[in-house]
């Protein structure tokens, strides 16, 4: 179950899960785009690419996006 909640309602809500037993396997604040694209497949393998350079880079902490990738895509590019 994925739980949603503006920033400010961070801590209580989570506070709340914990009280009534439900211990979150993760809880963060994290940024999440309001719009989302989605992409092809020559878009998403360049998309990719870029995403693991910003990562390699030493002083990048976070890398964002708002890109959806159809599971057909994502399937053909796992390969068999």
């Amino acid at each position: 179950v994925e739980v949603l909640a503006d920033p400010d309602s961070f801590e209580p809500l989570r506070d709340s899960l914990r009280e009534a037993g439900l211990e979150p396997e993760v809880a963060e604040v994290t940024m999440r785009a309001s719009t989302s694209v989605d992409v092809d497949r020559d878009s998403t393998e360049k998309l990719m690419r870029l995403l693991d350079m910003l990562e390699d880079l030493d002083d990048v902490q976070s890398v964002f996006s708002n890109f959806e990738i159809s599971d057909q895509i994502l399937e053909a590019l796992a390969g068999p």
